[in-house]
Formats: structure tokens, C-alpha cells, sequence
């Protein structure tokens, strides 16, 4: 390619019960270990995409060295590998007129971090600042850290899926063990997330610090959370009832001085590093985007004045890139492109077919990183986001530079030598990666075309501008494609800490060239759901469904947990509650796809069918019989599967999915005749009588049935707490 199960009653199972994933050891016929280390490598995928990554972070690339990028999910690999990588000039007082010590006189006070192919970093965090900075000793709790809030209640097919990713495997090739090894670690990730070491956290409870909620807080779904106003481990925007479905979190240094001159010939620079990947499972184009937050704390331990010397390092001139190496599927037939206005770097396939994508009958996607927040700057009169949160007399960089390295050039990637870390910092401010010797070089443009730090800007959807692949010295023809999306310059004094946020997005449309014009959409929708703070983009909870049968009818009422109500329908961020969706489906195990739409009750606005919002309803019908002619009332003593939903609409449909919904949590009802001697004195809908017996007030008040058997024969009261006022009281009646 280049150079260099059975699922047993799982939320009753003890913890003292646990043998956790990286103890057990999966073999083959051959007794061949098959097993990923789940402590070392695990998954991103809840969604679309499956994407690997590695405790020291270094990512999408497998356990075994083949490419680790798929979309879509079970199909074929789009990503190859990829990577942050930064330089910095390196000076050891806060003057910054002594450069610290280099490998080679190349460029003075140069260093080069991060990683390409090779990876200058290990796991672990750094304990200590300044000279007394050193890596943390290894043990149990220097891993990879997964959670995901549904794992106690995930069901049997979610957990093969899961599977299927983590073995790389078959359908058929799953085992109970593997399901089991996959639960155990979610529990154990879950009951030890590091927030001591800085793994993000949601704050709920109002009381400083992170308190662990107790597992029985999971029990019934991840909503008993929010209901429960526990801290939850994981991430989320500003919107503390809109947490990620799944995250990944990852701390590891640069300390060692042996593995970082493995990558560019540079001594540690000292810096810890945070990387948090998460993601949503939600309707449309979220499904196509993982979000990344890498955070760097200059903490010191770094060599300074010689091998032998370790201090902290005033940091200037520093710019930091994703670098990708992106194959969509074929890896010989590929171009890449910005968009300087999306801040968006880009891979796309020449071709209208690809081979490994044909093989499953799909055109071939389009993979795109767009950067939502670059590192902070100083600017006055500005105002940045940082942990976002409004961070005033600063601002954040965008993309300032784009770095391609196409097939076929006449200047090569840089090599893994100080030589080579010297070419990496020209690619990373967005010069062509020349021997330190040449002068500073442009990329080439087409005759009449203003040089600039970003070339391939064009629009291949329009073929428009400066684009890949014309067969030029300033467009290649198509070929093995990687590239640099640059941001910088910025500082990173002692004790500082930046961050980065980055979105990996897809598109899959109907050919190559549509597909680009989807993953710029999704990439307009990333940057859309940060401009809100990633408020209300998760899915919402669902809701609470009381049951009540009869003959040949159910009576579902969702009203009833009046704390979950308020919740639901006032939703904050950019999305409005808009209403209740009721469905049936064939199985338990059913999707939405196969589902029928039973009752939409959406708010009467400019959206939907504005039939109103209603929070019970009766199901009387069969509605998975297609054919109209057949008797398609309810048959007594037979199960129906339904699931009721909430949904949200936004109001910004330019940049961000229509509507998120909670997800379908199936629930079985089965009609019934009454008991003998069972007396139902009302009906669902019935009317009662309402008397007004005090005061003058003139308020309308109606009251019916919603659950017949709940009826319990008492007299309610309703009081007016004042003239011209609309508070009121509801309690058992007095009168």
C-alpha cells in the first residue's frame, strides 16, 4: 500500500462477577488469538462510520496494519490512516531569544510532534510540570477509554453489530464471548471513566466535581440520567440533556525521547495530550460525522538544553494539522480538494466506479475534515470558544493552509529523519515540503491563477476553479492522495493548554461527484451543530409509555410522567419540540425502516400536519396489514409490537438536520376481554362532569378519560390562585 451470543439479563449482572475484556483471550481453530486488546484498540461506531483508534492515539488504522476508516458501516475502508502532527519553534525563556536544543543545525529551535505513519507519542498522562514532569506509570488504568449510555440496555442485535466491528467478523462468526468481553469493558470503561485525569464529564447535580451516578441510574436507559439530574460521564456542548451517544477518550505524551525521534529527528517538547471522539446516533446527515476534540497541556518534561536536560519550553510559531491519508476504497484512484470557505479538507474518487466499492453495489463516497475550532490566538475586541465557552479577547484560527501530496510529485513526503521533521515544517505552513537548502516554494497554479496558501480550492462538483486530477504540474493525475489541513501560528507557553476541534464527515450519493456535494452538506451541518454549542443535537429521550389493554384495542399513555413532559417539550438549543410519533413494528428486534406509522401528533405550526399535541392514544388497528379488504382490527391474546417517540424540528434546516428523534425502544402489548366481573364504568375519550361550586372564576375546564383502569372513584378539585390569573392547583377534592 505505501511506505513506511448469549446475552444474559445483562443489567443483573454482578460486578463482582466481571472478568474484564483484556483478561480473556479469544482463539481460533489454529489457536490463533483473534481478539483485539480492547484496552489498547477499540471503535468508533454508532453511527455510519467505524473508526479505529489506538490508546496512544494514533487512529484509524487496525490492530493487524490495514486501512481503519470504513464507510459505510460493513461495507469498505475510505480512510487509510490518519493523524495530527505539529511544529513549534521551541525556546527555553519566556523571552524567546534562546532557542532550545536540536538533533541537527537545521532549522534552530524547531521541533516537530505528532505523527504521520510513525507516532511520537505513548499512552499515559504526564504527572508533574515543569522538570519533575514524567509519564505515568504504566498500569491498569493507562488504556483506551469507551463508553457508550445505552450498554446496559442495548439489546442482542446491537451488541453482534458491535461485534462484528471490533472482531472483524462475520454475522456468523460471532460467540457469546465476544458479546460478553464487549459488555464487560463498557461496564468497566463506564465505572472508571478518568476524570481525575481530565476526561470530559457532564455536570448536572450542581455539586463541584464529578460524583459517579450509580448504575441503577441506567437501568431502565440512559434518560433515567437526565431524569435522575446525575453527572454522567462522556461530552456534550452547552446542553447538558444532549450528550454524545458514544465517546472515546485518549491521553498520551510526547516524553520519550526515543519514540519521538522515531518521527521527525526532534526531542519532546512536553506536552500532554487529550483526544476525545464522539458522535451521535440521530436521523439524517448526523449520522455521517464524528466529532474530535484534541487538547495539548504544555506541561513540561521536555528536553531542553540537551539530551540530558528536562524543563518546559516556551512554544512559538506553532501550527498543528490533520494529516489523512485517504483511500476511498481503491487506493490508486483517488483526488482531494479544500474549501477555504467550509474550512474544509477533502478526498474524493476519480472514477464513476470503484472496485472495492462496487463489490457491494455503491458508488463511492466522499470523506471530508472540516475544522470547527482551531487554536486560540490572541484579539482583542474578539471572542473565542473554548470547552464551549465564549472565551473573551481571543479568537480562533481557521484552516490557514492546505498541503497536498499527490502521486507522481517531484517533491516527496518527508521522511522520518530530522531532515525530514525540517520539510515537515514548511508543510506545515503550507509550502511545498523541500529540502531545508531550496528557498520557500509555493504549490504550482494554473497560468492566471493568484498563488496562494490553498491550492485545489476549485469546485470538482461544478469543475470550477483549481481542481485535482487534470493530468498537469499543478494537477496530477489521480492517484494515492494524502494531505496536510494546516492552522496556525499560535503559542504555547508553560502550563498553557489548546484545543482543536475537528469534524471527520461523509457523503455517499448517487455518483463520485454528488457525493462530494453531500459531504460538504455534512460538513455545513458540523459546523452549523457548533455554532449551537452542539445544543439539543443528540437524540431525545423516550418517552415514559403506560399500557393498558382491552378487548381488541391498547390504550398507550405517554402523559403521565409530568417531569419527563417538561423536559421533552422544552427543548433548548436550535431545535423545538415539534411532537410524538407512535409506530408498530414486525419484531422486537425491528427497525424504524420496517416500522408503520401509527399516530404523528406534531405542534400546529408551519411544519407536518399540525394535528396537535396529544400524550395517549388508542391502538385498535393492525397497521402492518397492507391489504385493506382484510379485517384489520386487533386479535385478543396476540402480541403487538410499538414503540412511541418524541421529535425535534430545527429552524435552521440550511446547516443542520431537520428533526432528531429518540430512538425506538420496542414494547410488546397484548389485547385482552375484561376478567370476569370486572366492571369499566368509562371508556378512553369519555368525558366527566366538571361543577363549579365556589368563586368567579370563568375558566373552561374539560376532563377525560385517558386510562379507564386507573379510574379510582374520587373527587378532584381545581383552584384559581387569583383574579385575572392562570396559576392554578390540582389535587384530591375537598368539597
Amino acid at each position: 500500500m505505501r511506505n513506511p451470543c448469549l446475552l444474559i439479563s445483562l443489567a443483573l449482572i454482578s460486578m463482582s462477577t466481571l472478568a474484564f475484556g483484556q483478561d480473556r483471550v479469544i482463539k481460533n481453530a489454529q489457536g490463533q488469538s483473534i481478539a483485539p486488546d480492547l484496552t489498547v484498540y477499540t471503535v468508533m461506531n454508532v453511527n455510519n462510520f467505524v473508526l479505529w483508534q489506538r490508546k496512544d492515539g494514533f487512529s484509524n488504522h487496525t490492530p493487524t496494519g490495514g486501512a481503519g476508516g470504513y464507510y459505510p458501516r460493513s461495507t469498505t475502508t475510505a480512510i487509510y490512516l490518519d493523524n495530527f502532527v505539529w511544529g513549534a519553534k521551541a525556546f527555553i525563556d519566556s523571552g524567546r531569544t534562546i532557542p532550545a536544543a536540536v538533533l541537527a543545525p537545521y532549522l534552530p529551535g524547531v521541533r516537530i510532534g505528532g505523527g504521520t505513519y510513525n507516532h511520537g507519542l505513548r499512552a499515559g498522562a504526564l504527572v508533574g510540570r515543569g522538570a519533575t514532569a514524567s509519564p505515568e506509570p504504566d498500569g491498569p488504568s493507562v488504556r483506551i477509554y469507551r463508553i457508550r449510555r445505552d450498554f446496559i440496555v442495548m439489546d442482542q442485535t446491537e451488541y453482534h453489530r458491535e461485534a462484528e466491528d471490533l472482531f472483524q467478523t462475520t454475522s456468523e462468526g460471532v460467540t457469546s464471548e465476544m458479546v460478553m468481553m464487549i459488555r464487560e469493558q463498557y461496564q468497566r470503561d463506564w465505572d472508571e471513566w478518568p476524570v481525575e485525569k481530565g476526561a470530559p464529564y457532564i455536570e448536572r447535580n450542581g455539586i463541584p466535581g464529578f460524583q459517579r451516578p450509580p448504575l441503577s441510574a441506567l437501568s431502565t436507559g440512559p434518560a433515567g440520567l437526565i431524569a435522575g439530574n446525575y453527572d454522567e460521564p462522556g461530552i456534550s456542548g452547552i446542553d447538558a440533556t444532549s450528550p454524545a451517544e458514544q465517546v472515546i477518550w485518549i491521553v498520551a505524551n510526547d516524553y520519550t525521547t526515543s519514540v519521538v525521534q522515531g518521527v521527525y529527528g526532534s526531542y519532546p517538547i512536553g506536552i500532554e495530550v487529550q483526544k476525545t471522539v464522539w458522535t451521535y446516533r440521530n436521523a439524517a446527515a448526523l449520522s455521517d460525522i464524528v466529532f474530535c476534540r484534541l487538547r495539548m497541556i504544555n506541561k513540561g518534561g521536555a528536553v531542553t538544553t540537551g539530551l540530558n536536560t528536562r524543563g518546559e519550553l516556551f512554544l512559538d510559531s506553532m501550527f498543528i494539522a490533520l494529516w489523512s491519508d485517504l483511500d476511498i476504497g481503491d487506493s490508486g484512484d483517488d483526488l482531494i480538494g479544500c474549501d477555504v470557505n467550509l474550512d474544509l479538507a477533502f478526498g474524493y474518487n476519480s472514477q464513476r466506479i470503484d472496485a472495492a466499492y462496487d463489490k457491494f453495489q455503491l458508488d463511492p463516497p466522499s470523506i471530508g475534515y472540516v475544522l470547527l475550532q482551531g487554536p486560540r490566538v490572541d484579539s482583542p475586541g474578539d471572542t473565542a470558544q473554548f470547552d464551549f465557552r465564549p472565551f473573551p479577547g481571543a479568537k480562533n484560527l481557521g484552516m490557514t493552509s492546505f498541503s497536498p501530496k499527490c502521486t507522481g510529485s517531484s517533491s516527496g513526503e518527508p521522511d522520518f529523519t530530522a531532515e525530514g521533521g525540517m520539510r515537515m515544517w514548511r508543510w506545515l505552513r503550507g509550502f511545498l515540503p523541500d529540502t531545508y537548502t531550496q528557498p520557500l516554494r509555493l504549490y504550482p497554479h494554473p497560468p492566471g491563477v493568484p498563488e496562494s496558501l490553498f491550492p485545489l480550492s476549485g469546485d470538482p462538483v461544478m469543475g470550477t476553479g483549481f481542481v485535482d486530477g487534470l493530468g498537469t504540474n499543478y494537477s496530477l493525475g489521480a492517484g494515492d492522495r494524502r494531505f496536510l489541513l494546516n492552522s496556525g501560528p499560535f503559542r504555547l507557553c508553560p502550563g498553557d493548554t489548546q484545543e482543536v476541534i475537528i469534524a471527520t464527515v461523509a457523503g455517499l450519493g448517487s455518483d463520485r461527484l454528488s457525493s462530494v456535494a453531500l459531504m460538504k452538506a455534512n460538513a455545513g451541518v458540523a459546523r452549523g451543530a457548533y455554532r449551537f454549542g452542539l445544543a439539543g443535537i443528540g437524540m431525545p429521550e423516550s418517552p415514559s409509555v403506560q399500557v393498558s389493554e382491552f378487548d381488541r384495542r391498547v390504550v398507550l399513555n405517554w402523559g403521565n410522567d409530568q417531569a419527563q413532559v417538561g423536559r421533552l417539550e422544552r427543548a433548548v438549543g436550535p431545535y423545538a419540540f415539534e411532537g410524538y410519533r407512535v409506530y408498530q413494528l414486525p419484531d422486537r428486534r425491528s427497525s424504524k425502516a420496517e416500522a408503520a406509522l401509527v399516530l404523528d401528533a406534531d405542534v400546529k405550526n408551519i411544519y407536518g400536519d399540525n394535528t396537535g399535541i396529544v400524550r395517549s392514544a388508542v391502538f385498535d388497528r393492525d397497521f402492518l396489514m397492507k391489504e385493506t379488504y382484510l379485517d384489520r382490527r386487533l386479535k385478543n391474546g396476540q402480541g403487538y409490537y410499538l414503540a412511541v417517540t418524541a421529535y425535534r424540528r430545527s429552524a435552521d434546516g440550511s446547516t443542520l438536520p431537520n428533526e432528531t428523534e429518540s430512538p425506538i425502544v420496542t414494547f410488546t402489548v397484548i389485547p385482552q376481554r375484561s376478567k370476569p366481573g370486572e366492571q369499566i364504568p368509562k371508556h378512553y375519550g369519555d368525558t366527566v362532569s366538571v361543577n363549579h361550586v365556589a368563586g368567579h372564576a370563568s375558566a373552561r375546564v374539560e376532563v377525560k378519560v385517558v386510562d379507564p383502569l386507573r379510574l379510582v372513584g374520587r373527587d378532584y378539585e381545581i383552584r384559581i390562585a387569583a383574579p385575572d390569573s392562570t396559576d392554578w392547583n390540582f389535587a384530591e377534592g375537598t368539597v
